[in-house]
């Protein structure tokens, strides 16, 4: 999972998850990597994935 926050709007925040191994990697440059992201946002204290069509 990406360490910084991917702040999008108010309550609302991209998560990204890729397969990189079982080590700790530190990217110090934009590299390309495989992943998936999701649209998360915050509902009554509890984040959830977004429905396709939320709106922040």
């Amino acid at each position: 999972m990406g360490s910084r926050p991917r702040v999008i709007g108010p309550d609302a925040e991209l998560v990204v998850l890729a397969q990189l191994g079982q080590e700790r990697k530190v990217f110090t440059e934009p590299t390309l990597v495989h992943g998936v992201t999701f649209l998360m946002h915050l509902v009554q204290g509890r984040w959830q994935v977004a429905d396709p069509d939320y709106q922040s």
